[in-house]
């Protein structure tokens, strides 16, 4: 298929002509890659196979690396999100001491934590 669409568009480049220059292209592109493929030896075989199970490596590594990440990341948002609910309970206790660790959870630096009733009075008064 790419090969196909390489070798219309390069015939369309050389023959400006509408169509024609992409049926050329893709005619002497098919019948150049029919060619290669055939007469290609056993060495080159080799390589490209090796490549391709090299890729294919590769791509599982990655799929496998993404897979842990994704999981990592609900695992994280998943605890994130029951400190919210709980930093906006009803309970005013709860929600004070849930606020103070969602604040810690998301790297607000200890001094800025409002830690108790005096620490509150003294941030919004001042």
């Amino acid at each position: 298929m790419t090969i196909s669409a390489i070798s219309s568009v390069m015939g369309q480049v050389l023959i400006p002509v509408p169509v024609l220059g992409a049926i050329i292209g893709n005619a002497a592109g098919m019948y150049m890659y029919g060619i290669a493929k055939d007469y290609l030896d056993k060495k080159e075989k080799k390589i490209i196979a090796e490549y391709v199970s090299s890729i294919e490596a590769l791509n599982a590594e990655l799929n496998e690396s993404s897979n842990e990440y994704i999981e990592m990341m609900n695992r994280k948002f998943a605890k994130f999100e029951s400190v919210v609910e709980l930093a906006f309970d009803l309970d005013v206790n709860v929600s004070f001491a849930k606020s103070i660790t969602l604040a810690r959870s998301i790297g607000v630096s200890e001094e800025k934590v409002l830690l108790d009733k005096n620490a509150i009075d003294a941030y919004f008064i001042n």
